[in-house]
């Protein structure tokens, strides 16, 4: 099984007080993963971006380009 965050794991210390590993890597396992074949040269749009994890996850699965959007500054 891939273990995307186990591999960056920086993004843990960005989640907050409370870093939930293992939500991050189901949420790899139920969107990302299955859908690899969608992502090879896609463009995606990353709208509440936070702090981009989901956008390097989709490049990094892929993607063409990725463009992140956060409101929270």
């Amino acid at each position: 099984m891939i273990r995307f965050f186990d591999e960056y794991s920086r993004f843990y210390q960005t989640t907050g007080p409370l870093p939930k590993p293992n939500r991050f890597q189901q949420r790899w396992r139920m969107i990302i993963d299955p859908n690899g074949d969608l992502f090879q040269g896609a463009r995606v749009l990353d709208i509440a971006s936070h702090d981009g994890r989901w956008s390097f996850a989709a490049l990094k699965a892929g993607a063409e380009f990725v463009e992140g959007v956060e409101g929270r500054m």
